[in-house]
């Protein structure tokens, strides 16, 4: 839907050049693309495409230009997007803030401390939304979950949150590596099966039956 969008915006002023990128795009074949269409400008739609375009500016050595990027569709942007060079880009994400504060407006409990359970690369960003929320006189209680025994750590992490900082909410960080099935089935579901506080998340998928 981003890329239709995108087409019936710009396509009538702008040719656009279309490069399918999967798991399987080599850098060559970035490299390829590029000899063949030599673009004006980069679109980098989610988050592999922008990894794989980075490895590329990097094949190219440190003396290259680059025509100037945007990224889109790219979760935790100011994470993804270090080491491009000339790229701007569109946040993915809202802001916790915008979230907290409409659940609140919406249920007769209260909202005053809200738990979310992070990987240690997302510490800036946690920082960041930590004062937003502020803003609001919502505390922000973030607990850094360990890559090792994954599944552990988030069973863990959640229930530190719920018994011991005794959280009005959490909020579920759209972060593939927490969200893996694995993730999902063992740890998340089993340890909010009988929690009565309200979830909050960004993605219409994790609210879904399936």
């Amino acid at each position: 839907s981003a890329l239709q969008g995108l087409e019936e915006e710009a396509g009538g002023d702008l040719e656009l050049v279309k490069e399918y990128v999967s798991r399987e795009t080599s850098v060559d074949d970035i490299k390829a693309a590029f000899s063949k269409v030599n673009p004006a400008a980069v679109v980098l739609m989610n988050n592999p495409t922008v990894v794989k375009y980075r490895q590329y500016q990097e094949s190219m050595g440190a003396d290259a230009s680059f025509p100037p990027a945007i990224m889109m569709m790219a979760s935790f942007l100011s994470q993804t997007s270090e080491g491009v060079k000339n790229a701007t880009g569109i946040s993915y994400e809202i802001n916790g803030v915008t979230c907290f504060t409409n659940l609140r407006q919406l249920i007769d409990q209260p909202v005053k401390r809200v738990g979310v359970l992070y990987h240690p690369r997302f510490e800036k960003f946690i920082g960041e939304q930590r004062k937003l929320a502020a803003l609001e006189e919502i505390d922000l209680i973030p607990v850094r979950v360990k890559q090792k025994k994954l599944t552990k750590s988030v069973k863990k992490g959640l229930s530190r949150l719920l018994k011991e900082e005794e959280v009005d909410a959490l909020w579920v960080l759209n972060d593939n590596a927490l969200l893996s099935k694995d993730v999902i089935v063992k740890s998340w579901l089993p340890a909010l099966k009988r929690v009565e506080k309200p979830v909050v998340v960004s993605v219409s998928s994790l609210v879904s039956t399936k």
